[in-house]
């Protein structure tokens, strides 16, 4: 999955908002899958697309 920093950052704006509204807390997957998108874009320590393509899934498991 090609995709730009910014769009990554666009996605990890809407996951926060998103998580927010279900008062996520550190412990639950989805901030965790924020925190690993985050990580890939700021140290490479994975791939974006591969941390983005998690994020949307759990986003999309929420009520």
């Amino acid at each position: 999955m090609g995709l730009t920093t910014t769009a990554a950052e666009r996605l990890i704006a809407r996951a926060w908002t998103v998580g927010e509204r279900h008062r996520l807390t550190g412990d639950h997957a989805l901030v965790q899958a924020i925190w690993a998108l985050e990580d890939a874009i700021d140290h490479h320590t994975t791939d974006v697309g591969h941390a983005a393509r998690r994020v949307e899934i759990l986003i999309g498991e929420l009520p």
